[in-house]
């Protein structure tokens, strides 16, 4: 189990993160809070980017796949060429059409990232982080802009994935509820 215990962290003179514990049984867990409190902070920290001021990390794997709240997709690239980029040796052709069908982006394999919508590449995005071999899942709002039925494609997809640990940022309780998530908030 992945368990952070008494984390705090603060910026110069901003206390972001206040003696903040958490457990990460695999499943889906949504962190949930205000803007601005801490939360995208809270997943640098646990997944090595960020260092806390005080506490204890544990049982955190070495292979995390991560979606930031920025696509971070390289643009003059094919779809095709991104997935292959982060994916490496583990990239499959037929997995990566199969999860982009999930998402509802069924033939955009050749198409170069720059001509898609930012829906589309928030949806690439996410399927790259779901078809990462890792052993935790981080995203940080991964369904931002995206409207109802790609949304629901999209946290299908997710919900496919809940065999490991999975923490979602979100806004949306309802978001929540239909990931049939465990609920932490900040």
């Amino acid at each position: 189990m992945i368990t952070l215990s008494h984390i705090s962290k603060r910026f110069e003179e901003k206390e972001v993160l206040r003696d903040v514990s958490l457990q990460l049984p695999p499943g889906i867990t949504c962190l949930m809070g205000a803007s601005g409190i801490g939360k995208t902070t809270l997943l640098r920290i646990l997944t090595g980017l960020e260092s806390p001021d005080s506490g204890e990390i544990g049982g955190v794997p070495r292979r995390i796949a991560m979606l930031f709240q920025e696509d971070r997709l390289t643009e003059s690239l094919t779809v095709r060429g991104n997935l292959r980029l982060a994916l490496g040796k583990h990239y499959n052709e037929q997995k990566a059409q199969e999860m982009l069908s999930l998402l509802l982006l069924p033939d955009v394999l050749p198409q170069t990232v720059s001509s898609l919508s930012g829906g589309m590449k928030r949806r690439v995005a996410l399927c790259r982080a779901l078809l990462f071999d890792a052993d935790l899942i981080v995203l940080d709002e991964p369904f931002k802009g995206l409207d109802e039925d790609t949304k629901a494609a999209a946290m299908d997809a997710v919900r496919n994935y809940a065999n490991r640990p999975v923490l979602v940022v979100t806004h949306d309780e309802d978001e929540a509820r239909y990931l049939g998530a465990r609920v932490m908030k900040l």
